[in-house]
């Protein structure tokens, strides 16, 4: 029996693979806001903010999960810097409808360790490109969770009000 020895930390992408994520980001972003975004709004949506220092406005694809009027967003990446502070305004593409929100982000605590969890038993392949153990019954362990997302933010969303088509 091998043991995977492999330090628990977030996925990293290599230069093709990221010029692979922003072609993929395109793609998907058209589908969103198309008529035919069905399932894949199921699982993604747009999130768009302006940036804190740069001011620029950045839309990106997200995986969320939702509960209630909140929205869950987990990142390895540091786009989530732009989302410090309080009552910081973003819009959603959700379900194909547009929302303005507010967004909190946490990074680095338990509150992120708590999020992940929650996203790895909804998405179990996240166990695995997180690098996180796993107990006798398959579920992830709070411990290596903790660790594999030190370096991670967890975004919520608190949705308000459905912008004007």
């Amino acid at each position: 029996m091998t043991v995977d020895t492999t330090p628990a930390s977030p996925p990293t992408l290599s230069k093709s693979a990221l010029a692979m994520t922003k072609g993929l980001n395109v793609i998907l972003s058209a589908v969103l806001r198309s008529p035919f975004h069905g399932k894949l709004s199921q699982r993604f949506m747009l999130l768009s903010f302006k940036g804190r220092k740069s001011r620029n406005r950045y839309t990106l694809v997200v995986g969320y999960r939702r509960e209630g009027e909140v929205l869950e967003v987990i990142s390895p990446r540091n786009w989530w810097k732009n989302l410090q502070g309080d009552n910081t305004q973003v819009t959603v593409l959700f379900q194909r409808r547009w929302y303005d929100g507010i967004a909190e982000a946490f990074h680095g605590d338990e509150t992120v360790a708590a999020g992940y969890l929650r996203a790895m038993q909804r998405f179990p392949a996240l166990i695995g490109m997180y690098h996180v153990e796993v107990d006798e019954t398959g579920q992830p362990k709070p411990e290596s969770v903790r660790q594999a997302t030190r370096a991670c933010a967890l975004v919520r969303i608190r949705l308000l009000s459905e912008k004007n088509a």
